[in-house]
């Protein structure tokens, strides 16, 4: 396998078969041909340096990986960087991906949580307004603070619950 990717295409280094089994096939990374950056130069640095400390390549083969990875301009060429090794190219190249992902979700649940507040406060403040300016008889407000009170504290729950599991999986 060639580490030098000067003139050439991901194309033209899958028709060769330079990538690693797995990574290479139509589908199984959408952005091979895409554009990368000294984040994921980093990233796929990283992976490197930990597979050598865990003694899956050797010093040689270390060097050569990481000249790979600073000659890359594509996903596909940092996947080649990563060849043989398990799970890191899928792992480390959909890395960026599964950020803006988790982020995204992050955002949806901000939204959520205040949407839920918002409805439980402004719903049970318009029922205890009510009841104060109906003369503050029996107090049947509570009949309706208790399921959305409950509601809302299950939110909560499950959300903190979700939060432990996801920073558990990093």
């Amino acid at each position: 396998m060639s580490g030098d990717w000067t003139g050439r295409s991901a194309a033209d280094v899958r028709s060769r078969g330079e990538y690693p089994r797995g990574v290479a096939e139509p589908g199984s990374l959408p952005l091979i041909d895409a554009r990368v950056g000294d984040r994921e130069r980093e990233a796929v640095r990283r992976e490197l340096a930990r597979q050598f400390a865990e003694g899956r390549i050797e010093a040689h083969e270390f060097e050569e990986r990481m000249g790979e990875v600073l000659r890359a301009s594509t996903a596909g060429h940092l996947a080649v960087a990563l060849r043989g090794l398990p799970g890191s190219a899928v792992r480390v190249l959909t890395a960026p991906a599964r950020e803006r992902s988790v982020a995204v979700v992050r955002g949806v649940d901000r939204a959520a949580m205040r949407t839920h507040t918002a409805v439980f406060t402004g719903v049970n403040g318009g029922a205890v307004a009510l009841w104060a300016a109906a003369g503050a008889g029996t107090p049947w407000p509570v009949a309706l603070l208790l399921p959305t009170g409950a509601l809302l504290a299950g939110h909560v729950a499950v959300r903190r619950r979700v939060r432990r599991m996801a920073a558990r999986r990093r």
